[in-house]
């Protein structure tokens, strides 16, 4: 197992005006949030052949557990299962533990019926900042390998969205091929050194879905984050600075008017140029979270095609290892 280079102490922001204008700013975007389910279409409902179950996996930390949803078979034979982790996306200061609905959804119609997707939650910042949430990606990864009687540990594939993105890519790193089949991660960040007015677009054009990530948000999340500035250049915050021998197979994408494109596209290229298995998707007229609300029939039909990829890339691994 590659070992994680992770700190393990959390240093807290301290008590002052600064981190109350954080805690202000980020209680206005949760509040805001709380609409998401009224302005998104309703998912459909989870496949019949799937539960899903809400647990409480063991963290690092002593009486401190952390929440996930497991969609499981509603029986099978007692076999150990291939399982696919996935981490939202949030800022690393949002709630949204279950959004990902949808594509938990196209999982598991597309490889299923004998599959596990566990949608795993992480501590937010500002009250827990780095490196509280790639501790927990950590460590629900930690707790899916040490249970070889429900999940086959020669295929558990880890994937996520912009900051669960960013997780995914930390975690399957830290723990390395041996241990991970395969990640996927869709607008991921990928290098938290460059400044946020300094992102450029592959597209300047206004996105059909989605949002380019506007400086000011993204300075606000980072602020949130990172207590102390120097952390930025962790490779378990900046992944684009890790070993690339330490990344399994690795699927990337990212919309053209997206300010983490070539964050995206930088990491795959990498992997690529040190002959890691791995690509990159380039999704033409898409803004950041653009699948999470698909505003046009194009928009659909791109969400369709990179859930798409991202299940035949699971699946590809997963055959791969399997017995």
């Amino acid at each position: 197992m590659t070992l994680s280079t992770t700190p393990k102490k959390i240093k807290l922001h301290p008590w002052s005006l600064e981190y109350l204008r954080l805690k202000l700013l980020v209680s206005v975007f949760r509040f805001l949030a709380l609409a998401r389910p009224l302005i998104r279409p309703k998912p459909e409902p989870l496949p019949s052949t799937h539960e899903r179950v809400l647990v409480q996996i063991p963290s690092r930390d002593a009486r401190r557990t952390i929440k996930a949803y497991v969609h499981r078979p509603k029986s099978h034979r007692g076999r150990a299962l291939p399982v696919h982790v996935t981490f939202h996306g949030s800022g690393f200061v949002l709630d949204s533990l279950g959004e990902d609905a949808v594509f938990v959804n196209h999982l598991i119609h597309r490889l299923g019926p004998d599959l596990v997707v566990i949608d795993a939650d992480y501590r937010k910042a500002p009250e827990w900042p780095f490196p509280a949430a790639p501790n927990d990606a950590e460590d629900v990864l930690a707790h899916v390998l040490s249970r070889p009687d429900a999940y086959d540990p020669r295929r558990v594939t880890v994937g996520g969205f912009s900051a669960g993105g960013n997780l995914a890519l930390v975690a399957a790193s830290a723990f390395g091929p041996e241990k991970i089949a395969a990640v996927t991660s869709l607008y991921p960040v990928t290098d938290f050194l460059i400044p946020a007015d300094k992102r450029r677009l592959k597209a300047d054009v206004k996105p059909e879905s989605g949002l380019p990530l506007p400086p000011w948000m993204s300075r606000l999340f980072n602020q949130s984050y990172f207590v102390d500035t120097a952390h930025k250049k962790d490779s378990a915050a900046s992944v684009i600075s890790r070993d690339p021998s330490s990344f399994p197979p690795t699927l990337v994408a990212c919309g053209e008017v997206d300010t983490l494109y070539y964050d995206s596209q930088h990491l795959a290229d990498k992997l690529a140029a040190a002959g890691i298995k791995s690509r990159f998707i380039s999704i033409e007229q898409e803004g950041h979270g653009f699948d999470k609300l698909c505003k046009t029939q194009h928009s659909l039909q791109r969400r369709e095609h990179v859930y798409s990829a991202f299940a035949d890339w699971i699946q590809q691994a997963w055959d791969k290892n399997q017995n």
